[in-house]
């Protein structure tokens, strides 16, 4: 949820400043790729529009409870890490308070650590649920086959 918050406020600051979100960013990586010769910014900024277009998405299905949110969410962290998009928008702030790069750098590693370990273990608790669903349905069937009693069976007066 924190993501669909600053994703979406990110994108407001963009059209309050008369920008047109991701898409300025995209334009102005394109003119400094030009300017210097190098596509890498262009790389850059294109990787980071996807990556905060799939925070969206990851948002609205991990809100949903789809599974698929989660595999999401995994995917992301290695570009999180790398482009610097904390799961907690405030870690930003982090490099300015403390004064030290290396204390930013390890918290975002920690959180981002912090967040697939609690994706880990969200998918085995639902993994462990849906077993249990699974045998209880098992049985509720066996149990309304004793009732009814099995095609062949003799029953008893």
């Amino acid at each position: 949820m924190l993501d669909l918050v600053a994703v979406v406020l990110l994108m407001v600051v963009g059209v309050v400043n008369g920008r047109i979100p991701l898409w300025d960013d995209v334009v102005d990586a394109l003119t400094t790729s030009q300017q210097y010769g190098s596509s890498l910014p262009l790389v850059v900024s294109c990787i980071h529009a996807v990556v905060l277009l799939s925070l969206l998405a990851t948002g609205y299905l991990l809100a949903c409870n789809r599974p698929a949110g989660r595999y999401l969410a995994m995917a992301q962290a290695p570009f999180r890490i790398a482009l610097v998009i904390p799961s907690v928008p405030l870690l930003g702030y982090l490099d300015s308070t403390t004064g030290s790069v290396h204390v930013m750098v390890a918290a975002l590693v920690l959180t981002e650590l912090g967040k697939l370990w609690s994706l880990r273990r969200r998918a085995v608790v639902q993994v462990a649920d849906s077993q249990m669903m699974d045998v209880q349905r098992a049985s509720d069937l066996r149990g309304a086959r004793r009732q009814r009693g099995r095609p062949g069976d003799v029953q008893a007066d």
